[in-house]
Order: structure tokens, then sequence, then C-alpha cells
């Protein structure tokens, strides 16, 4: 596991853990900006690999799960995908970009579905770190 943390003195700081199990090599210079703010905001840990992306999760509760890749949608890494859905059931008011009861999943071959869990949500907790919609 890659460890991306601020000075000890800032403990206090939200925990943010960012999910890199299939990571390109220009992800770190693309989002250079991006991962030093959230150094400067927060405690941030970050798996690159199966195992110690699970251990990170069956011993922390981060205040924020970036998945910096696709790689949660591939089988091998389900188990990752489980424990962050764990971690969804999220209030209303901590939801920047959530499904409502006019959303629908879209598809080019299929018809458009409705969504029927509507406590699922793409991004949370973003203003407790400080991030805006803009």
């Amino acid at each position: 596991m890659d460890s991306q943390q601020p000075p000890a003195e800032t403990t206090s700081l939200p925990r943010i853990f960012l999910l890199s199990l299939e990571s390109e090599a220009f992800f770190d210079e693309m989002y250079k900006d991006l991962i030093d703010s959230l150094l400067s905001k927060a405690k941030v840990q970050r798996a690159t690999k199966l195992d110690p992306a699970l251990r990170y999760l069956s011993e922390y509760t981060p205040d924020a799960i970036f998945a910096t890749d696709a790689a949660l949608l591939k089988t091998k890494y389900a188990t990752v995908l489980e424990k962050v859905i764990s971690e969804i059931n999220v209030p209303p008011e901590s939801r920047l970009y959530a499904a409502d009861e006019e959303s629908t999943i879209e598809s080019h071959v299929f018809y458009p579905e409705p969504i029927h869990d509507l406590t699922q949500a793409a991004i949370v907790f973003a203003a407790k770190l400080g991030i805006s919609e803009t």
C-alpha cells in the first residue's frame, strides 16, 4: 500500500482512501494538483493491490473513498467492491451526486431502466472535505 500522508500533527484531518487497483502510469502526474490539495486537507492512504485494500477497509472507516480507476468493475475485485458498497449508506444531505426518483440506467442496447436503490451515491461527503461542485 502506498502511503501518502500529511505530517503526524494533522491526524485530526479527514481520512481519504484512494483505490488505485489498476492505476495508469499517467495518473499521479495528471492529477498531481488534486492529490496535493487532498494531502493538504486530509490524511490520504492509497491501495494499489487487492489485499492491502481489503485490509485497510477492514481496519478503518474512511471519510471518503475515491476509486481512481475502473478496477472495481472487474470480477477479481468483487470483494473490494462489496466492502466499498457497505460504506455507501450515507444520509441524503451528505450526497453530492446521487440518484433520485427520476433517475434511470441508460444503455445503447436496452430501454432505460429505473434505479431502484436510491441509497447509493457516486460522490458523498465532498463538502466536508472542502470540495465544491465547481
